[in-house]
Order: structure tokens, then C-alpha cells, then sequence
């Protein structure tokens, strides 16, 4: 009997340890639900530039920025353009750092035929990308083009005389 008693106890500890588990899992799972709804409500009445790259889960606002001011926003860490969007071509700059989920640190996990976006004054503009890989800072410009996407990061190694970028290249309309 007393063997049942103790047996009965545990059960019913370990039902309620796990009734607590279910209620803070569903109260996570709330909590989740109610901060995409604001994240939605915030995109939604954002006129800004936001850059998404689906593909490794990134999402930030691009700050346009005078040549002057680049290297204090990116010391802000910040993701830069030195242009307006004008559906000619985008240059944006921004740090690769090893901490996870943080600036362009998944940039490297891009591959052709990834997509990327720019949502500039409510219009989303989507590229293909087309080109992966190293050039040197100072030659960064033969890659840009009409209707093209320049992303530039330093490389992994952190090599003053290189940046890795991303090209791509804008999307016919469907």
C-alpha cells in the first residue's frame, strides 16, 4: 500500500511538472506569435529600405549614407548604401563579424540562384543571385551594372585588401 502511495505521488508530481512544461511552452509560443504580428505591423509602416535575404534568415534596415559618413555607420554596425535605390543599381556595404545571426556573417552561405530583396517605399524589388565570391577594395565598381545588387563585406579572414560580395542581378517582373 504504501509502495502505491509513493508510486501515486510521483505520478501526480511529474503530471503536474509536466502540465507546467505545456503551459510555459504554449505561453512561449504566445509570446512568439504576438512579437511576428508586431514585427508585420512594424514592416508595414516602415518607408524605409529594408534588405531580406531569405535564404540565411536575414533581415535588416540599410541605412543611406554619404561616402563621408560610411565608416562611422559601419562602425555603428550599421548595413550602408551610398545610394538611393533607382533601379540602376544598389551598392551596400556592411561588417562580417563571427557571431552568429549578426550583420553579413552568413553571407558566405549564399549561393547562385539565391534570391534577395530590397523593400524600398513599399516596393519590393527582388534580385537573382549571379555572382559569388572575392575582389579586391578598390575594384569593387567594375561589378556594378544596371538593374544589379552589390552586397561587400570583408572577408572571413579579415584581409585588408579584400571584400566578398554578392551580385545580384534584378528579377524580370512576372
Amino acid at each position: 500500500m504504501q509502495k502505491k502511495l509513493i508510486l501515486l505521488c510521483v505520478m501526480l508530481s511529474f503530471a503536474l511538472i509536466l502540465k507546467e512544461h505545456v503551459y510555459e511552452k504554449e505561453s512561449i509560443v504566445l509570446i512568439q506569435k504576438e512579437i511576428d504580428q508586431e514585427v508585420q505591423r512594424v514592416k508595414a509602416s516602415f518607408d524605409g529600405t529594408l534588405l531580406s535575404i531569405e535564404a540565411i534568415g536575414f533581415e535588416m534596415v540599410v541605412h543611406v549614407v554619404s561616402k563621408e559618413d560610411i565608416q562611422a555607420k559601419l562602425d555603428e554596425n550599421k548595413i550602408v548604401s551610398l545610394s538611393d535605390y533607382q533601379k540602376d543599381n544598389y551598392l551596400i556595404f556592411g561588417h562580417y563579424t563571427k557571431l552568429q545571426g549578426v550583420l553579413f556573417n552568413k553571407l558566405n552561405e549564399l549561393k547562385v540562384n539565391d534570391t534577395m530583396s530590397i523593400n524600398n517605399q513599399n516596393k519590393t524589388y527582388t534580385y537573382l543571385v549571379e555572382q559569388v565570391g572575392t575582389i579586391q577594395r578598390n575594384e569593387y565598381d567594375s561589378l556594378l551594372d544596371k538593374d544589379s545588387i552589390l552586397l561587400l563585406t570583408c572577408t572571413s579572414d579579415y584581409n585588408d585588401d579584400l571584400y566578398y560580395y554578392i551580385k545580384g542581378r534584378l528579377k524580370e517582373e512576372a
